[in-house]
């Protein structure tokens, strides 16, 4: 691996799909090994594949994949591949989208609304050490919007661990005696590289639904179990332990959704609690902040690589919205006179209506609300 890494589990998950291709794929006529440099057929090549092998979110995703593999080309001093023969990458960039399968639109996880948080806070009881927990993680979860892999570890490799969130990573100001506010720092990260030194920070204040109020669980939690080691993994119990599994958390939090969804007066068909998991208070929080930010800081707070991404997953618009800009846009004909507008249109209606009972006769009256 050019000395970059001394063994394929600790390359990040991106680059480690390009190894299991570039190992399946090889062959006399278009070879792949050695890995770099980097040819443009294997690029192509190797992005066609992915749709086959796990990526299954249509063109924007395989652009990720492509991109991990030429910015790690050009780390061992390699050419980007893809400026060898621009016009060939950049064709087969505007006409691969319309033959890729079909994204699984199915597998993706719906959003913890402010509703299901507030069921699941009312039947909590933060005395109890796994309820604390459980609502300490969820409400980090949603209000900081990171990723679960910065709290809860898919396993127990290096590679999994190496972007949780300690003690050290987190800080109560003014005091922590007093705290309004709680920053955290977080190493690494899906669009960071860690060994850059380049982590994200983010923070949580105050806010006045104590039951479900960021700064007041983590005081809570930190009281419970610091052991004043402040390498001690921010939901580990003791210091050298490890925080529970990603699978444990998502089933403790199915098992919390099974009675939200009655609470909230769904049926067990209409609430299948295996739509959920730990992108769902991501999902969640950033839909939740959406209509009160610009993108720019939406994507910011997201630590999206790009506001390009933001936009296409949290900024769609709803059929409420459209129908709002009708409002917006006349306006324009009544420039300064907004309110007259609207008094005007009311009583052209009111004139409708009247006419209408008038002239209709009996088919109007048979429509009418009763």
């Amino acid at each position: 691996m050019n000395g970059l890494a001394p063994t394929y589990a600790d390359l990040p998950f991106n680059r480690r799909k390009f190894v299991q291709f570039c190992l399946v794929a090889d062959c006399v006529e278009l070879p792949t090994w050695p890995m770099f440099p980097v040819r443009l057929s294997t690029l192509i090549r190797y992005a066609w594949w992915l749709q086959f092998h796990g990526v299954k979110g249509g063109m924007h995703s395989i652009r990720n994949y492509v991109s991990a593999v030429t910015e790690w080309a050009q780390a061992c001093g390699h050419p980007d591949p893809r400026l060898s023969e621009p016009w060939v990458y950049r064709r087969f960039r505007l006409e691969a989208p319309k033959h890729l399968q079909v994204v699984e639109g199915s597998r993706a996880k719906f959003a913890i609304k402010a509703p299901h948080l507030k069921v699941m806070a009312e039947h909590a009881v933060v005395s109890d050490l796994e309820d604390l927990e459980d609502l300490t993680a969820y409400s980090l979860a949603f209000f900081t919007t990171a990723r679960i892999g910065h709290f809860y570890q898919q396993s127990g490799q290096r590679n999994h661990t190496k972007h949780l969130a300690r003690f050290e990573d987190i800080k109560f100001e003014p005091s922590f005696e007093e705290p309004e506010r709680v920053v955290l720092l977080m190493p690494g990260g899906k669009t960071r590289c860690l060994a850059k030194k380049d982590p994200w920070w983010t923070a949580v204040g105050r806010c006045s639904y104590a039951k479900l109020c960021p700064v007041r669980l983590l005081k809570l939690w930190y009281l419970r179990v610091f052991s004043g080691d402040s390498k001690q993994y921010l939901f580990a119990r003791a210091a050298g332990a490890l925080p529970r599994m990603r699978q444990s958390f998502t089933r403790r939090l199915r098992g919390r959704m099974a009675y939200v969804g009655p609470a909230l007066g769904y049926s067990g068909d209409e609430f299948d609690v295996t739509k959920w998991s730990g992108i769902s208070f991501r999902k969640g929080g950033l839909s939740a902040l959406a209509p009160f930010v610009q993108p720019h800081e939406l994507a910011q707070h997201a630590d999206h690589a790009s506001v390009e991404t933001t936009r296409k997953y949290y900024l769609s618009q709803t059929i409420e919205n459209r129908a709002a800009n009708t409002a917006l846009m006349t306006r324009t004909m009544f420039p300064g006179e907004s309110w007259a507008a609207g008094v005007q249109t009311e009583s052209v209606w009111a004139a409708d209506i009247v006419d209408g009972e008038a002239n209709a006769g009996p088919v109007w009256q048979r429509f009418r609300a009763p």
